[in-house]
């Protein structure tokens, strides 16, 4: 894989987490969704 691939791999990646991100925090709230991921980035 050429690092311009891998880049852009990344890159897409990255705003896949960001939308998805943004999907749970419109949808939830972000009350449940700090609960829910708090431990995780904490542990």
């Amino acid at each position: 894989m050429s690092p311009r691939a891998l880049k852009r791999s990344l890159l897409l990646a990255a705003a896949a987490l960001l939308a998805a991100a943004g999907a749970l925090w419109a949808r939830y709230g972000s009350e449940i969704f700090v609960q829910g991921l708090g431990p995780l980035f904490c542990a």
